[in-house]
C-alpha cells in the first residue's frame, strides 16, 4: 500500500469504530459502501477516517485494505471509555446492579445507548438491509458476539429492557434500528450527564400512589364487625400469620 493513505483520526468511539468496521469487513458491508466510482456514503468515510481525495475508483482497493488492517488492529482491544462517555457508562454500570440486568441485557443496552448517541451506526445498520425480528435477533447476536437465544430471551416483551421501558420496537419496522430504540423511561441527556442514583431510577419506573384518605368510619355498614376485625389483625400482625 502506498504511504499516501494514512486514516484521520475517527470521530466515533471505539465501540462504534469497531462495530462498523465488522459490518464492512465480516458482513459484506464493502459491497454495499463501495462503487464503481468510489464510496457510497460520505459522512461515515469522514467517520472513519477517511480523506475525501481517496473517494474515487483507483482508491478503492488501498482505502479496502487501510480499512481491513484497522480492524485487524482493534477487534480485540478493551473498549477505552472516552471522557465524554464517562458518566453514561458509569450509569450503565449502575442500571445493570439497581435492576439486576445480565450480561446480554447489558450488553443490548450499551448498543442502544450508543446507537443513539451516535447515529452514524445507522449508516452501517442499512448496509444489512431490510430485516423483521427474527433477523433482527440474528443481526445483534452476531454484531455484538451474544447467544442468539439469550437475545430472544432478552427482547421479549416481559422482560426487564422492555418492562422498564429502557428500549422500545418500533412498530412496522425494516430496519435494524427499529428494534433498538432509546425507551421513554430515562431521559438521554440527564442519562449521559448527570450520575444515575437509585432514588431517580424508581422516581422515572414507579408512579407515586396517592395518600389514603379512607377510614373505618366511612364504612358503616361494617361498624359491628370493627373491634372484631382490629382484634384480628392486631394478633395477625402479633404473630406474623399469613392469609
Amino acid at each position: 500500500m502506498s504511504s499516501e493513505y494514512n486514516l484521520n483520526p475517527p470521530t466515533v468511539s471505539l465501540f462504534s469504530e469497531k462495530l462498523l468496521l465488522k459490518i464492512l469487513c465480516e458482513h459484506n458491508g464493502f459491497n454495499h459502501f463501495f462503487r464503481s466510482h468510489g464510496w457510497s456514503d460520505d459522512t461515515l468515510a469522514y467517520a472513519l477516517g477517511l480523506n475525501n481525495e481517496w473517494d474515487n475508483q483507483e482508491s478503492i482497493s488501498s482505502v479496502k485494505l487501510l480499512l481491513q488492517k484497522r480492524y485487524q488492529e482493534i477487534k480485540k482491544c478493551p473498549f477505552s471509555v472516552p471522557s465524554e462517555l464517562e458518566i453514561a457508562y458509569q450509569n450503565i454500570n449502575k442500571l445493570t446492579q439497581y435492576i439486576e440486568l445480565n450480561e446480554v441485557e447489558k450488553a443490548i443496552f450499551t448498543l442502544v445507548f450508543h446507537l443513539k448517541h451516535e447515529e452514524i451506526i445507522e449508516n452501517g445498520f442499512n448496509f444489512l438491509g431490510s430485516v423483521n425480528i427474527t433477523s433482527a435477533i440474528g443481526w445483534i447476536s452476531k454484531l455484538c458476539s451474544l447467544d442468539k437465544s439469550a437475545v430472544k430471551l432478552a427482547l421479549a416483551k416481559n422482560q426487564k429492557l422492555k418492562t422498564y421501558g429502557l428500549i422500545e420496537q418500533s412498530r412496522h419496522n425494516t430496519d435494524l434500528e427499529g428494534y433498538l430504540e432509546w425507551g421513554d423511561t430515562l431521559d438521554f441527556d440527564e442519562f449521559l450527564n448527570e450520575p444515575l442514583t437509585e432514588k431517580s431510577l424508581l422516581a422515572r419506573c414507579l408512579i407515586p400512589a396517592a395518600e389514603p384518605h379512607l377510614t373505618l368510619a366511612d364504612f358503616e355498614h361494617i361498624q359491628s364487625m370493627q373491634q372484631m376485625m382490629l382484634n384480628y389483625l392486631r394478633q395477625a400482625v402479633d404473630t406474623h400469620k399469613k392469609g
